[in-house]
């Protein structure tokens, strides 16, 4: 082989190993490189979508009929949305059910979700939350002539819960002798409990008091409150992780909007009234 053979082989070998060296290192700059904070790309998309109930009265439902929400979360993911990107025409809000609002959350498919999520542990390696924006407490309700006054009456017995709840988790670990029939849909709660099928539902307090608003047979039922039974439940605007713009905007609206007393204006008759005394820990043996 001739000199000018040999030199062209040796240059072309080389120029290979150069371009893969050169591909590594590019691939290995943007695998470190950050990626862009969802609040920038929420500005440059010109706008937000943010997930909520379909189907829970006084929280968040969709207006029969017509498009868009109602309730208070509803009109909390609004006012968020519109402060995040100053304009409330480009907040879409979208209904989510229980099971998936964190899936479709760290797909992408949504950027929030405000969609009565507690803060907690498990939850928080997945996704970061904010700052409460109302803190709710474990209720039950029940048929009006129900014998259950106590968490124990329901041993043997089925309550019904939401797929992916907190109460779901909660009654799993500290009642594990009370039965569960478990709904995708939070209304299906108190489905099951018209049909005889539970003996009560399960749920936060906002939740069931925002059904009863609407009830047409809210005198069926009577509600049991079991808040000294469990730990509160702090409700939190959830994100994907890696985020701390996004996240550091979302403290400082709702920091704001607690002190202006918007937060207590919209989820204060959503409360049950506090049960005082020794009375308060009767439903918890």
């Amino acid at each position: 082989m001739d000199l000018i053979a040999r030199f062209r082989r040796k240059f072309t070998f080389l120029a290979i190993i150069s371009c893969g060296y050169m591909f590594t290192s590019i691939t290995q700059v943007l695998a470190n490189s950050p990626s862009p904070d969802l609040l920038d790309t929420i500005k440059q998309n010109g706008l937000v979508r943010i997930g909520v109930s379909p189907d829970l009265p006084g929280m968040s439902r969709r207006i029969a009929g017509k498009p868009g929400f109602e309730g208070a979360e509803a009109s909390l993911a609004l006012l968020i949305g519109s402060k995040l990107i100053g304009d409330a025409k480009k907040v879409e809000l979208i209904g989510v059910d229980s099971p998936e609002r964190l899936a479709l959350l760290q797909k992408g498919k949504i950027d929030l979700v405000i969609a009565q999520l507690t803060i907690t542990a498990e939850r928080q390696k997945l996704v970061d939350f904010s700052v409460p924006y109302v803190i709710a407490h474990e209720a039950l309700l029940l048929p009006v002539n129900s014998k259950v006054y106590k968490l124990s009456d329901l041993i043997g017995k089925h309550i019904s819960v939401a797929n992916g709840s907190a109460s779901e988790q909660r009654y799993k670990r500290a009642w594990p002798g009370i039965y569960q029939r478990n709904t995708n849909l939070e209304s299906g709660g108190i489905e099951l409990l018209r049909r005889g099928e539970v003996a009560a539902w399960a749920n936060d307090n906002t939740n069931i008091m925002g059904m009863l608003s609407v009830a047409k047979d809210r005198n069926r039922f009577r509600l049991l409150d079991v808040a000294a039974c469990f730990p509160a439940k702090p409700f939190g605007i959830a994100i994907r992780k890696g985020s701390p713009g996004l996240l550091a905007a979302l403290n400082a609206a709702l920091t704001e909007e607690q002190s202006k007393g918007s937060l207590k204006e919209l989820f204060s008759p959503l409360s049950l009234p506090a049960v005082k005394g020794s009375s308060a820990n009767e439903a918890c043996r």
